[in-house]
């Protein structure tokens, strides 16, 4: 806020439409209400090509859901796979998702600069982790582990994280959540990748590289109880 003979706010159109939209309204009120005219200055603004940041949620929308799927058929088209087999698919659709997805949103909506390349980054770091969660919860919990990704993952992640507004204006649960769920730190990475100068990427990272661990840990954990459960098996058969 600079305030002089004509006021003016100062606001980051990139933060979202959700919280420049509630500034925005809330200082214009005030200062209407006194009978002067607030001047409004966007800096950082969204691509033309993409205003709102539409194109750039449904980049994460995307790459969640394929990710999960990618691992729904590798489920149903293989039998016995091993940790590493399963790791090295988690990694390779990571490392093609990334450039795919955030390719395809620069030909819709132009040119993203600089920062391209750290957003594909993030995109290939948020599709392991997203790989490996659903992987280790499939190897520990079977078939049912599909239904939790679904749920954790895609549902609960998607409509906590507010889409282009933010979960801002959501209840005080989703605002809890959101935070703690791959979608909001990896639009919110993308975000500060594309048009903040890789601002605010920390955080998102941080938050991704635990899904990706812990992913990784159940995976191994889910390795662990099929190695006993077979050589149970196999004792059992022996003793008959």
């Amino acid at each position: 806020m600079i305030l002089g003979s004509t006021p003016r706010l100062v606001v980051a159109g990139a933060a979202g439409d959700g919280t420049t939209g509630v500034i925005t309204a809330a200082f214009t009120n005030v200062f209407k209400s006194q009978g002067t005219t607030l001047d409004i200055q966007v800096v950082h603004p969204f691509f033309a090509g993409d205003a709102h940041g539409l194109v750039l949620f449904f980049v994460v929308v995307a790459v969640i859901i394929a990710t999960v799927i990618s691992q729904a058929l590798l489920f149903t088209t293989t039998r016995g796979i091993g940790f590493g087999p399963r790791l090295a698919v988690v990694l390779a659709f990571a490392i093609l998702a990334g450039p795919v997805a955030m390719g395809t949103a620069q030909l819709i909506a132009g040119d993203y600069g600089s920062g391209f390349w750290a957003a594909v980054g993030l995109l290939v770091l948020a599709a392991a982790a997203v790989g490996a969660t659903t992987a280790g919860l499939v190897a520990l919990v079977g078939r049912t582990g599909f239904g939790l990704a679904a749920l954790v993952i895609v549902l609960l992640d998607l409509v906590s994280s507010g889409g282009p507004v933010g979960s801002n204006l959501l209840p005080d649960f989703y605002r809890w959540l959101a935070p703690w769920l791959p979608a909001s730190p990896l639009y919110g990475g993308l975000r500060g990748a594309l048009y903040f100068d890789g601002a605010g990427v920390v955080g998102p990272i941080v938050i991704l590289s635990g899904w990706l661990a812990a992913g990784i840990v159940m995976m191994l954990l889910g390795e662990f109880v099929s190695a006993r459960r077979r050589r149970g098996a196999t004792a059992l058969e022996t003793a008959h």
